[in-house]
């Protein structure tokens, strides 16, 4: 007895694809993904800037200081406001800077007087005290100061 063949119908089986509202959420998903992502880039770059120019700023800063704590930076134009204080400003490259040079005397490291208040005229030492000078530089958004004994 051989059996008798099967038939067997095969149904259409349904192929399910992805809705029109799952593929509208998974766009709307990758484009805020995307915009997050391109948002932080557009930040890391305005911060780079930033601290390119600080970093300009701060180069100039250190060349002034130097330069006139050897007394390399003499410019013609220095003008004397106060006895013992020189002033001047300039820019580069669009950096606005400025340089202060206030002579004085001191006692040591802790007490600082100008040299009319103890007695002296400017390029006198008095006994007892050392000359020194405080510069100060301006550039930007960057400050340096140091004494010169």
């Amino acid at each position: 007895m051989t059996p008798a063949p099967r038939t067997t119908t095969f149904r259409a089986s349904r192929c399910r694809g992805l809705t029109l509202i799952e593929v509208i959420v998974a766009i709307l998903i990758a484009s805020a993904g995307f915009g997050l992502v391109m948002t932080s880039l557009a930040q890391a770059r305005r911060s780079a800037g930033r601290v390119a120019a600080v970093d300009r700023e701060l180069a100039l800063a250190r060349t002034l200081l130097e330069e006139s704590f050897v007394n390399a930076l003499k410019p013609e134009d220095a003008s004397r406001p106060a006895a013992g204080v020189q002033r001047w400003a300039g820019a580069s490259n669009g950096i606005p800077w400025t340089v202060e040079v206030r002579s004085g005397v001191t006692q040591g490291l802790t007490i600082e007087r100008p040299a009319d208040q103890v007695g002296a005229t400017a390029g006198e030492q008095p006994a007892g005290l050392m000359p020194m000078d405080v510069l100060t530089v301006e550039v930007g958004r960057v400050r340096l100061s140091t004494v010169k004994w």
